[in-house]
């Protein structure tokens, strides 16, 4: 699978970009080895919010969370029964 992680309005740690990595680690499984996962870390004015998007043989999968910190919101994110 191929990862790509992007911020708005921010630049994710080193720390973030390795959780959100070792969660995606996870689902890699379920999707072919093309697959392309984007993450987008964003920062608005009291919130912020990490959104998956996986695109995997046509289909797209998607996640969003706000939460009040990214480590919180990618462990949510990337699937609510792996924690």
């Amino acid at each position: 699978m191929n990862i790509t992680i992007i911020g708005r309005k921010c630049t994710p740690r080193e720390a973030f970009k390795e959780k959100a990595e070792k969660k995606l680690a996870k689902v890699d499984k379920f999707f072919s080895h093309e697959a392309d996962a984007k993450i987008t870390a964003i920062v608005e004015k009291s919130y912020q919010t990490v959104e998956i998007t996986v695109n995997s043989g046509g289909m797209v999968f998607r996640a969003i969370y706000p939460f009040l910190t990214f480590s919180a919101s990618a462990t949510r994110a990337s699937l609510p029964g792996l924690e």
